[in-house]
């Protein structure tokens, strides 16, 4: 569901942002990348729900870890950007590879004072999202989807379905799943 708003940073959230840009810079980012256990007791210290045999490499940009539930045995790759000022839900058993970009809000640009609209995203279990890949805010990724490598989602995409291109759009079932 998608939502407007009128954004306004408080001070608390401007501090919470403040001392997670701290955090991330001195004990996560620059984290070997093997130390998985490691980055996710930081982030579950920073309010983040994540489950058992998560792995999140250390290049991963998380917005805010208080919006990021993650289920067990998935994955985040490099240099994923997860712009989360909604809710981002990742499933059990996800691989989001390289360069994935999951963004959770935009701007009304026709709007006059330039209006937010914050959609939570949704990853349901065993979906591969494939590098370089977009994910626009107030998705859904249903249960067994694959997101191909450079696709744009705008919209939910429904189960077991594989998907390519900008915008994303259905080129095969995902027989392996079914």
């Amino acid at each position: 569901m998608v939502k407007k708003y009128r954004y306004n940073i408080t001070y608390k959230n401007k501090i919470y942002r403040l001392i997670w840009f701290i955090i991330y810079i001195l004990f996560f980012r620059y984290t070997p990348y093997f130390l998985f256990s490691w980055r996710n007791l930081i982030l579950k210290m920073m309010g983040a729900k994540i489950s058992k045999n998560v792995e999140i490499y250390p290049s991963c940009k998380i917005w805010s870890p208080r919006n990021l539930i993650i289920d067990a045995n998935s994955g985040i790759g490099p240099n994923v950007n997860i712009y989360n000022v909604g809710k981002v839900c990742i499933g059990r058993n996800v691989n989001i590879s390289q360069n994935v970009d999951i963004c959770t809000a935009t701007h009304d640009f026709m709007s006059k004072d330039f209006q937010l609209y914050i959609g939570d995203v949704i990853i349901e279990k065993n979906v591969w999202v494939a590098a370089n890949a977009f994910i626009s805010y107030g998705v859904t990724v249903h249960q067994g989807a694959i997101i191909g490598a450079c696709s744009y989602v705008y919209k939910d995409i429904s189960h077991n379905i594989i998907v390519s291109g900008n915008p994303a759009i259905e080129i095969s079932k995902n027989e392996d799943s079914a």
